[in-house]
């Protein structure tokens, strides 16, 4: 039992002490109530190219958030409520603006505005858009079955 206390112990004091020497970045900042000056200069350090991902990319993909200014195809399902309408979802970080928002083909870009809005540093989609998403009755079992292997949320 002492060993595995021990272990526990190192592990946690490891794991505090990796997460200590992250470096700041100056998207958290900007990405947690940021201004639009600051989003500027962060993104006039970046080539043009840098600022898409129109293709998969491993060296954009493999960079941990927090030392990149740019979060690069975070994933999300969006699941209408059961009113019909869509939600706000939360991403890694509150948007302080979004370079683009494509498919997971990566093939279809959508447009701001037609396809989605941000509000509050979160995403929902429109009424109308060609995103794909889930009807709330698709997610969400009306009759869930009797079984202890079913999650529920």
């Amino acid at each position: 039992m002492k060993k595995i206390i021990l272990i526990a112990a190192l592990i946690v004091s490891l794991t505090l002490l990796s997460s200590c020497n992250a470096p700041a970045s100056p998207s958290n900042k900007v990405l947690k109530g940021g201004s639009s000056a600051a989003v500027e200069e962060i993104k006039s350090k970046y080539a043009e190219e840098d600022l898409s991902c129109a293709g998969y990319d491993m060296e954009k993909y493999c960079t941990p958030i927090w030392k990149s200014d740019i979060i690069y195809n975070e994933t999300i399902t969006f699941v209408k409520n059961q009113d019909g309408s869509f939600p706000l979802r939360t991403l890694a970080y509150p948007i302080a603006e979004v370079l683009e928002v494509r498919d997971s083909s990566l093939k279809t870009l959508y447009t701001e505005g037609v396809d989605y809005e941000v509000v509050d540093g979160k995403i929902r989609p429109l009424e109308g858009t060609d995103m794909f998403y889930f009807d709330y009755d698709d997610f969400y079992l009306p009759n869930p079955p009797a079984s202890a292997h079913v999650a529920t949320y």
